[in-house]
């Protein structure tokens, strides 16, 4: 009996030691509460619990689908669920095989659930599917190119070519195919092109040349940029050509080489005017772009000129190139007043640069300018209206179409009372207008927006939350406008101020209203018992309505609020 109690232990001992050291995640589970009694080493790494978190829990805690997984415990046989979802104690989704296994164990009804995670198996599923989605899309590119594709063999012979590069050559990619691609190059150029190749190497991977042919009867250029393909070793098992024609550029390289160096200046700035003076400060050389800027036609008006002639303050000439010296001879972006031929003044933005000569001596100077007077003014009166804006005690806010809040005053702040704290970006930006104001049925922001589409605007009463607490309405007159900017894109502008202190004097006044009425039902009542026939009741009704109107006299208001600007009388 002994022996078999200890034969019992060593057992237990040998299926505890397998469990702890299984290659994956097993769980043992109560069928009859679904509770989790043991878990391995393994699932609780997979589940990122601790083994103690593990045991309060059930296996449906750890599942996507909590139901599928009761329908699998449910299932008598042993079994095996392809595809499910688990997640960690993160709440992070993955993908698992579970198996499932009955057992029964000190009269319990019990199963063990391997688990395995499919996490890197799906991976590479989509690995995969990236990779044939992407070979599609490259094969699409490749024939899309106008650029010259090809590849071929160390040996020559051409294993693949693009459209492009058969149109170019007048050749269908059959008869390309397999033949050596050096039979579509002059002989002059052949050297070249097989010298380019010889440099290529697992150190210099790719390699670049020039080459020109006849094609129909005139000289054509294509630029080559070729790459080398290796293997595992190191070989060269592949060269990737890609060529475009280049012969445009090579005819206009011609030409730009036989100008003179000083339009080379130029054609690095045309959209701005250029200009150069020799050391002395004379004009030598402006752009058609300068001379029109400054009102003039002809170079000859101008060249030879001292450029401080030009400027309105003649000495600041004198300080720009010092300034140049000490900032290593080039300054940008610097504002300058000069006179145009009329004599009017044109504030300029100006690039300046020293220019040496051979020995590295002053020589001159060179820069590009534009006008940038009417930019000035318009930014000056941008700012102008900004402070308008700002200064407005009505709120003001700018929107999209959508009613996406793009600018907002600090009046939109105060009107909503917001706390000193809170800033515009913090309150309004990239917010909807319709988290600020709300309207009394059946008004509503469907309807003003339909009225401001037709009419362009609209104008009316609202409420707007207060910032503090968005329960609280702060009652406001608003009216929207809708507006375009110059490129032709519409916005919407609201403009709203807080009449709370004018509706509380309107609540006042219609009390006092209710009073009058009700003085005035009583006042009649009581004339009506009176005994008009007698001199004395006379009396004594006309003193008791003179009381009666110097009562009323208290009752009445002449009273503007404190702000809106509005006045209400009430006789």
């Amino acid at each position: 009996m002994q022996e078999n109690i200890q034969v019992e232990r060593r057992k237990k001992g040998l299926y505890k030691v397998l469990f702890d050291v299984a290659f994956e995640a097993v769980i043992i589970i109560d069928l009859d509460t679904y509770d989790i009694i043991d878990a391995n080493p393994k699932s609780l790494k997979m589940f990122e619990y601790s083994l103690d978190e593990l045991l309060h829990l059930k296996i449906t805690d750890l599942s996507v689908d909590p139901e599928q997984t009761e329908i699998h415990l449910a299932n008598e046989n042993v079994h095996c669920i392809d595809l499910t979802w688990y997640k960690k104690k993160n709440n992070i989704k993955f993908p698992v095989e579970v198996t499932g296994a009955r057992l029964t164990y000190e009269d319990k009804n019990l199963i063990a659930f391997n688990i395995k995670d499919l996490t890197e198996r799906f991976q590479k599923r989509k690995i995969e599917e990236d990779l044939k989605i992407s070979e599609k899309r490259y094969k699409a590119i490749v024939e899309d190119q106008i650029e010259l594709i090809c590849r071929f063999t160390p040996d020559g012979l051409l294993t693949f070519v693009n459209n492009a590069y058969c149109s170019y050559f007048g050749k269908s990619y059959e008869k390309l195919i397999g033949t050596p691609f050096m039979e579509l190059i002059d002989d002059v150029d052949k050297e070249t092109v097989d010298n380019s190749f010889k440099k290529i190497n697992k150190n210099i991977p790719f390699d670049h040349y020039d080459y020109k042919f006849i094609k129909d009867g005139q000289v054509k250029w294509i630029h080559w940029s070729n790459r080398a393909i290796f293997d595992e070793d190191g070989n060269i098992i592949e060269y990737q050509s890609i060529g475009f024609d280049i012969t445009e550029r090579k005819c206009l390289e011609e030409k730009v080489r036989k100008s003179r160096n000083r339009y080379r200046a130029i054609l690095d700035n045309l959209q701005d005017g250029f200009y150069q003076t020799d050391k002395d400060g004379n004009i030598i050389f402006v752009s058609y772009s300068a001379l029109e800027m400054l009102g003039y036609i002809d170079r000859n008006e101008i060249i030879g000129n001292p450029i401080r002639n030009h400027f309105l303050d003649p000495d600041s000439r004198d300080v720009l190139v010092s300034r140049l010296k000490l900032a290593g001879g080039k300054l940008y972006d610097q504002e300058v007043e000069i006179l145009n031929k009329n004599g009017e003044v044109i504030l300029i933005s100006l690039n300046i640069q020293i220019v040496l000569d051979e020995n590295r001596e002053f020589n001159g100077t060179q820069g590009t300018f534009r006008d940038i007077t009417e930019f000035k003014r318009r930014m000056n009166e941008i700012i102008k209206l900004y402070h308008i804006v700002e200064g407005s005690q009505n709120a003001l806010v700018l929107m999209e179409l959508d009613g996406t809040i793009i600018y907002a005053n600090n009046a939109s702040l105060t009107v909503a009372r917001s706390p000193e704290w809170v800033t515009i970006e913090e309150y309004a930006l990239g917010k909807k207008i319709k988290n600020f104001i709300s309207f009394d049925d059946p008004i509503n922001f469907t309807y003003v927006c339909e009225t401001i589409s037709k009419t362009g605007k609209w104008f009316g009463s609202a409420y707007a939350f207060c910032a503090c607490n968005n329960k609280e309405r702060i009652p406001i007159d608003v009216m929207f406008s809708k507006i375009q900017n110059g490129g032709g894109k519409h916005y919407i502008v609201a403009s709203y101020y807080d009449v709370s202190e004018y509706r509380k004097l309107e609540e006042k006044i219609r009390e006092q209203s209710r009073l009058y009425e009700e003085l005035t039902e009583a006042m009649q009542d009581l004339v009506e018992q009176m005994n008009f026939t007698n001199a004395k009741s006379s009396e004594k009704i006309n003193k008791l309505e003179e009381a009666f109107r110097k009562s009323v006299n208290n009752f009445r208001i002449s009273s503007s609020p404190s702000k809106g600007g509005h006045r209400i009388n009430a006789s």
